[in-house]
C-alpha cells in the first residue's frame, strides 16, 4: 500500500469515527436527561440566587421530565461551589447558578482553584438586578448630588455599609467615590443584613444594597433610595432615577444570575439547555417570579452570555484596580 493510498484511508475513518461521534453526542443531548440533575448555589438559601436556581429547576423540571435539585455549597462568596462545577464531569448533571461575583474574583483573587473563562462554561443568562443607593432618611439628602455635596462637606466622615468585600455593592460604593471624588468611609459587614440593619439604625449613611431586600424598606419609609446603578430605570421601580440621570453618565453596575457548567460539556447540550432556559423565562410566572426580586430576564446565546461575561470582567476590573481594592 502507497503512502497516498494509506493517508487517503485514514482520512476516510477519522471521518467515520467523528460521524459515529457526533451522532452519539446528538443522542445524549436528545436522551438527557435519564436521571435528576444537581444545581449547585454558592450562596445560602434563600438569597436571590437560590431563588432564580428553583425557579428555573422547576421549570426544567417540568420540561424536561427529570428532577432539577438545588444544592447549597455556600462559602467564600460563591468560590467552593464554582470550584467543584470546574472539576466535574462535564455531563450536564451537575450544574451551577453563577452570579455576578464571578466577573469580580477572576480578577480580585489570585489564588482562585480554578480558571474562571477555561473551566466555566455559560449556557444562559437568568436575569439581572440593580442595586440601590440608599440612605437612612434622617440624612439630608434627596438627590445623589446632595449625597454628594454633604460627603464633601464632611470628608471622611460620612459611610457606606459594604456588606461583602470585593461584591458588586461594593465596587458600586467605589466607582461612585471615584466619579464623585468624594471620600466616604467603608465599613465591611458580612452579609447584607448587618448592613441594611446598621443603615435603618442610622449607624452609617448610605448602601448601595440588592434591589430585593432594600426595596421593602424603601417602601417602608426606613431607607431613602437616592438612584438605581443600572443604564436604564427598572421596571420595579420606575420612579427611582439612575446613577446616570443623576449627573454619571455610564455608570452601570448590576447583580446577575446564570446557569453554567464545566468547560467540555457538548454544543449540543448547552445549546439545549440554553432553549429550555430561555423558554421559561419567556413564561408569565417565571417574569413575575423573578420580577419580584427585581430580576429582569434577558434570553441570551450561550456566545451571547460568554461576551457578556467577559465584559463584565473588563469593567470590574478597571473598577477594582482604579480603586486599588484588595481581597482583604
Amino acid at each position: 500500500m502507497n503512502a497516498s493510498l494509506a493517508l487517503r484511508m485514514v482520512i476516510v475513518v477519522a471521518g467515520l469515527l467523528a460521524g459515529v461521534v457526533a451522532r452519539d453526542t446528538w443522542a445524549q443531548a436528545a436522551d438527557y436527561p435519564t436521571r435528576p440533575v444537581k444545581i449547585m448555589v454558592g450562596f445560602p438559601a434563600g438569597g436571590p440566587v437560590d431563588v432564580a436556581a428553583r425557579a428555573i429547576a422547576d421549570k426544567l423540571g417540568e420540561a424536561l421530565k427529570q428532577p432539577f435539585i438545588v444544592e447549597y455549597h455556600p462559602g467564600a462568596n460563591g468560590v467552593i461551589a464554582t470550584d467543584m462545577i470546574a472539576k466535574t464531569a462535564p455531563d450536564g448533571y451537575t450544574l451551577l447558578m453563577g452570579a455576578s461575583t464571578m466577573a469580580i474574583q477572576s480578577t480580585l483573587l489570585k489564588n482562585l482553584p480554578f480558571d474562571t473563562n477555561r473551566d466555566i462554561v455559560q449556557i444562559a443568562l437568568v436575569g439581572q438586578a440593580p442595586l440601590v443607593l440608599v440612605v437612612h432618611p434622617q440624612v439630608q439628602a434627596r438627590t445623589v448630588t446632595e449625597l454628594v455635596a454633604l460627603g464633601k462637606s464632611q470628608p471622611a466622615k460620612l459611610s457606606y455599609a459594604n456588606p461583602s468585600n470585593g461584591g458588586a455593592n461594593h465596587l458600586a460604593a467605589e466607582l461612585f467615590k471615584l466619579m464623585s471624588g468624594t471620600d466616604f468611609l467603608n465599613v465591611p459587614y458580612k452579609g447584607a443584613a448587618p448592613a441594611e440593619t446598621d443603615l435603618i439604625g442610622g449607624h452609617v449613611t448610605m448602601l448601595f444594597g440588592a434591589a430585593p431586600s432594600t426595596l421593602p424598606h424603601v417602601r417602608g419609609g426606613r431607607m431613602r433610595a437616592l438612584a438605581i446603578t443600572t443604564a436604564k430605570r427598572s421596571a420595579v421601580a420606575p420612579d427611582i432615577p439612575t446613577m446616570a440621570e443623576s449627573g454619571y453618565p455610564g455608570f452601570d453596575v448590576t447583580t446577575w444570575y446564570g446557569l453554567m457548567g464545566p468547560a467540555g460539556m457538548s454544543r449540543e447540550l448547552v445549546m439545549r439547555l440554553n432553549a429550555e432556559v430561555n423558554k421559561a423565562l419567556a413564561s408569565s410566572d417565571i417574569r413575575e417570579r423573578l420580577g419580584r426580586l427585581g430580576l429582569e430576564s434577558a434570553s441570551l446565546t450561550p456566545e451571547q452570555f460568554t461576551a457578556f461575561m467577559r465584559d463584565e470582567q473588563v469593567k470590574f476590573a478597571k473598577i477594582i484596580k482604579a480603586a486599588s481594592i484588595t481581597a482583604e
